[in-house]
């Protein structure tokens, strides 16, 4: 969980077996926000398969923007999203480029709406 001030909210990072309880094959990821450290959560965004195996997702403060910006009238916020994926799917096609078995730091924008 991460609190990012230029939002005003914890984001909540969860990763979950695609076909629980396999753990060897596709993980979903879900990104939750809250106003409150304890909740209540709402979803922000669901990632089917994404990694397609990804774990240990997080957003480290350290490289989120001090602020939202504006693009052609929609706010948007840019941070990275951190994350290891395929560990136990070596060779499958990585989704996004760059994932797999390793620290991998993907450039992320959410649009932002009402805060």
């Amino acid at each position: 969980m991460t609190y990012l001030p230029a939002l005003h909210r914890y984001i909540m990072c969860v990763s979950t077996p695609t076909f629980s309880p396999y753990t060897t094959k596709q993980f979903d990821t879900y990104l939750l926000e809250s106003v409150n450290m304890t909740g209540p959560y709402k979803l922000v965004t669901y990632l089917k398969e994404f990694g397609p195996e990804a774990y240990f997702v997080n957003i480290p403060s350290k490289f989120a923007d001090p602020s939202t910006s504006v693009v052609n009238g929609t706010s948007y916020y840019h941070f990275y999203l951190s994350y290891s994926a395929n560990f136990a799917m070596h060779g499958a096609t990585p989704n996004p480029s760059g994932s797999g078995y390793h620290w991998t730091l993907q450039e992320t924008r959410l649009k932002v709406g009402e805060l």
